[in-house]
């Protein structure tokens, strides 16, 4: 059987700020914005963002430490943005700013929903004595 993991609080709000962070990343894209914030929104979302909602979705009930959670979410935020540039390269968009921005900010979103979503349903789920999973009334 399984172990159960409780979910840690603020993992739901740090969800929706990746939402946000993605958001950003395509606006800052395709609007003039300071050179600064672009750069700082450019190197979160391809270090660190989209390995944060790819382990939350994906690895939300393992027992990781804080340390292998970021090592997770950078070597994953890595692999995808280096498959996604590829791909990128291979098709007849061709590999821009405002194409890689819209592609790894658009995943991510995805993602993010899908776990926060993934979350929220899994508070509610509890295990009877039988084994079997329930939903809670509340």
């Amino acid at each position: 059987m399984r172990e159960m993991v409780p979910v840690r609080p603020g993992r739901s709000e740090a969800l929706v700020g990746s939402c946000l962070i993605s958001a950003a990343t395509v606006v800052a894209a395709n609007v003039a914005v300071p050179q600064a914030l672009r750069i700082a929104l450019g190197v979160m979302m391809v270090f660190v963002v989209p390995g944060f909602a790819t382990v939350c979705a994906f690895l939300s009930r393992r027992a990781l430490s804080l340390g292998e959670r970021l090592l997770a979410s950078l070597g994953i935020s890595l692999g995808i943005a280096i498959c996604i540039s590829v791909l990128l390269a291979a098709t007849p968009i061709g590999l821009t700013r405002s194409s890689l921005a819209a592609v790894l900010g658009g995943g991510t979103v995805i993602l993010s929903i899908y776990a926060w979503r993934r979350t929220r349903l899994g508070r509610d789920v509890q295990l009877s004595p039988e084994g079997t999973s329930k939903r809670s009334l509340k």
